[in-house]
């Protein structure tokens, strides 16, 4: 499922990618006959994609130190601060979506269709979504566009990302 959804946050996939990326799981996860969530995390947390899908879902748990310390791994391998923030505003966008069809008694199947998600990724989204509020989600999607601004005129650094994770998860 991670995987799934991990990958749907991707433009464009080629076959050979995935493969590869599983053929590594495999390797990575050794004699076991499952590939756990952590064993995907470590085998793909170089992609930017993965992190932030990570960080959606600590966010949504209201873990902001694991959050933090997947940005912080991100910023370290020079992850541009302008794709995390751009993968942020794309699924915080997503999250809005889904909240806003849920509360017209929208199910994660109808979702998936309206917004052309495959069916997991849609379901995780509603259950994300879930534990927000729609004024949050505004919030931090403004919030995100604050950093958008300040970060491409040069008015601050790369502290807006922690203040977004934080500001969510502190949200009641």
């Amino acid at each position: 499922e991670y995987i799934i959804g991990i990958m749907s946050m991707m433009m464009q996939i080629p076959l050979s990618f995935i493969a590869s990326e599983l053929e590594k799981m495999t390797i990575y996860a050794g004699e076991r006959k499952t590939i756990t969530i952590n064993d995907v995390l470590n085998v793909m947390s170089s992609i930017t994609e993965a992190s932030v899908f990570v960080m959606i879902d600590a966010l949504s748990q209201r873990q902001p130190e694991k959050a933090l310390s997947v940005l912080s791994m991100q910023m370290n391998n020079g992850d541009s601060v302008f794709r995390i923030l751009a993968l942020f505003a794309r699924q915080m966008r997503l999250l809005i979506e889904v909240k806003t069809l849920s509360k017209n008694q929208e199910t994660s199947n109808d979702i998936a269709v309206k917004l052309k998600l495959p069916p997991f990724v849609a379901a995780k989204l509603l259950q994300q979504s879930e534990k927000f509020t729609l004024l949050q989600l505004m919030s931090g999607l403004k919030l995100l566009a604050t950093a958008d601004y300040k970060l491409k005129t040069g008015q601050s650094d790369n502290y807006l990302l922690e203040k977004f994770i934080v500001d969510l998860c502190n949200t009641e």
